[in-house]
């Protein structure tokens, strides 16, 4: 689990007033505006990467791959996003299998070289490399490189275990 850090304990929109300006405020304590679409159950937190666990398949179904959740409904007070960072090591088995999932997600490369897959359409990507995939499409990401590919993952999921993946191939 990681380590969250909070600035409050439960938020309230009395608390609007401290974090922004007047007129908004104003709304959010009526629940008109901006505080119709912050979930109460949300709030403020920073989490860094090393402080998560170093998560794996034991199955081996996800491929040679590992992941940090970072933010997830069922590890954090948040919800509506899940995020996190894969990493795929290089050589003949340096691939995360292709699946599908009813989510849409993203991924930005953060470090490495590969190619991401999308319903049998090949994507050359690198470092600062965004890559949109819809939800339900087939996919997987390619390590092409020598050293290990390192990416950001984002799901509209409350937590990571609310995405059903489904195998597609080996």
């Amino acid at each position: 689990m990681g380590s969250y850090v909070s600035n409050q304990s439960r938020w309230s929109p009395r608390m609007a007033h401290s974090i922004f300006p007047p007129k908004v405020s104003a709304n959010l304590s009526r629940g008109k505006g901006v505080g119709a679409v912050m979930p109460r159950s949300s709030q403020a937190f920073v989490v860094r990467e090393e402080d998560c666990a170093l998560e794996s398949s034991e199955a081996n179904a996800f491929g040679p791959a590992r992941w940090r959740t970072l933010i997830s409904g069922d590890r954090a007070p948040t919800d509506s996003l899940t995020v996190g960072v894969a990493e795929i090591d290089p050589g003949k088995s340096g691939q995360f299998r292709p699946h599908r999932h009813a989510q849409k997600e993203v991924y930005y490369i953060l470090s490495g070289e590969g190619k991401v897959v999308i319903s049998g359409t090949e994507y050359v990507v690198g470092p600062r490399t965004a890559v949109f995939i819809p939800g339900g499409a087939e996919h997987c990401a390619v390590n092409t490189g020598s050293e290990p590919l390192r990416l950001l993952y984002v799901f509209p999921a409350d937590s990571f275990a609310d995405v059903n993946y489904e195998f597609t191939s080996s």
